[in-house]
Formats: structure tokens, sequence, C-alpha cells
């Protein structure tokens, strides 16, 4: 069997990257909870919580004039794993798949990363009118890791 070369392996492995950090955004819990919790004026207290926003803007409407309002609480998990899992689990597979100096090993990783979120955001930008700046914003990071990699 005929081994890759070493400009190969980094491309499939900068490749591999970017779907990774792709599979983890999307198999990833949501950043707000599923329930929405529905709280009034004057101190904003919790009055209800409902099992969706569509439920609670309903109530919200019903309760015209007393300042109520709607929201999705945090979810506590899916920090953690945007923090603590995501990152050592793409910088493992990096460590152990890219080759070549520690320099062309970080550039690389960051070229598949970069890249990634620009997919990501050309994907939420035909999704939701919001992504475009989250994608003119990665656009140009990409452009400059490309930029500092090929040095």
């Amino acid at each position: 069997m005929h081994a890759l070369s070493p400009h190969k392996r980094n491309v499939l492995a900068t490749v591999g990257i970017g779907i990774l950090f792709i599979t983890l955004s999307l198999v990833g819990p949501n950043g707000s909870k599923m329930e929405a919790e529905f709280r009034c004026a004057p101190d904003f207290m919790l009055e209800a919580v409902y099992v969706d926003m569509l439920i609670c803007s309903k109530a919200m409407d019903a309760s015209t004039g007393r300042g109520c309002s709607c929201s999705r609480p945090d979810n506590p998990w899916a920090s953690w794993y945007f923090d603590y899992f995501v990152p050592p689990a793409i910088g493992v597979v990096a460590w152990i798949f890219l080759i070549g100096s520690l320099g062309m090993r970080i550039g690389l990783l960051n070229a598949g990363f970069w890249g990634a979120i620009l997919l990501l955001g050309i994907y939420y930008a035909f999704t939701n009118p919001e992504g475009i700046e989250g994608l003119v914003l990665s656009f140009g990071h990409l452009v400059y890791v490309a930029l500092m990699a090929s040095v």
C-alpha cells in the first residue's frame, strides 16, 4: 500500500479538522434551553415557564400593557461543551494527524478551524439574516490565517 506524502496528509488532516469542528458544532447542545421564561414588570420575577417560545409569546400578547417579556435561559452545558470539550478534542486530533514543525501544525490547525467557521458562517448567512456579520468577520480572519500559514 502506498503511504501518503506529508503534504497530502496535512491537507487531508486540515480538512478533517474542519469537518470535525462542524460535526461537533452541529451535534452539540443549543446555547439556550428550549423552554421559555415569562416575566412581567415591575420586578420581572419569574411568573411561568412554557415549553417553547411560541406559547410564551401568546401569553405575552394576552397580557398586553403589563410590560411582560419572554426569554430562553442559557443552557449551562453548552458553555462547558464548547469551552472545555471541543477545543481539546480538536487539538488532540490535530496533534495526532498533522505533521511538520510546531508552527506548521498550528497554522494548519487554524486554517482548518477558521475554514470550518467560514463554512458555518455561509450556512448561517443563508438561514439567518444576522449571520452575514459573522461571515464577513470569519472570512477576514481566514484570509489572515492562510497568509500567515503560507509564510
